[in-house]
């Protein structure tokens, strides 16, 4: 589930469907039917005016939360989805798959603008402060840093030679804090 930054919609996903609830109403708004199998991934564009959800059958889909529609499906993954960040222009989303890749998609023309593969499945991944550094965490728990680069914002690695359980990023400053599977938890700052 997925609630708006302006918390007047939230998007709950039911199987490979989305329900878009009115949040003072209570009121279903639209059933989002498009996916061909359960939905994995969710996240709102901060302008609330869309929501990207990705899915097990290997797509992303943006869909405009006012008519209900169907924008477009971004294809390029060849295994689930399994998290979604947009950053705060709405202009990029990046996306996780279990096909070991993470993707920075381009929201205005729907292309893949670059991609890195790791040795596992990417399970989550997260922006942070600055929204130039993309944290993403591996099935084996590795931790890839990730920065966009430039103006084709391409992707340049940093790999962290770390376990870790969970990753979050902190506001403001810069650093992420991850647990790892034996209770320590590390910092790292991000320059």
């Amino acid at each position: 589930m997925v609630v708006t930054q302006d918390r007047k919609r939230a998007v709950l996903a039911r199987e490979s469907s989305l329900t878009v609830l009115d949040l003072a109403s209570g009121i279903v708004r639209h059933t989002l039917i498009g996916h061909s199998a359960r939905v994995t991934a969710l996240v709102a564009t901060p302008d609330g005016t869309e929501v990207i959800s990705g899915s097990e059958d290997h797509t992303i889909k943006v869909w405009n939360l006012a008519s209900g529609t169907e924008r477009y499906t971004l294809v390029g993954h060849s295994g689930s989805v399994t998290a979604l960040v947009v950053t705060p222009d709405a202009k990029y989303v990046v996306s996780a798959s279990r096909d070991k890749t993470l993707k920075v998609w381009d929201l205005t023309s729907g292309l893949i603008l670059d991609s890195y593969a790791g040795d596992v499945a990417m399970l989550s991944c997260a922006l942070a402060p600055g929204n130039e550094t993309v944290i993403a965490e591996d099935q084996i728990g590795g931790v890839h840093i990730l920065r966009l680069l430039g103006p084709t914002d391409r992707l340049a690695c940093e790999d962290l030679d770390v376990l870790m359980q969970s990753v979050s990023a902190s506001s403001g400053d810069f650093r992420i804090t991850a647990a790892s599977r034996d209770r320590s938890t590390r910092t790292h700052r991000l320059v």
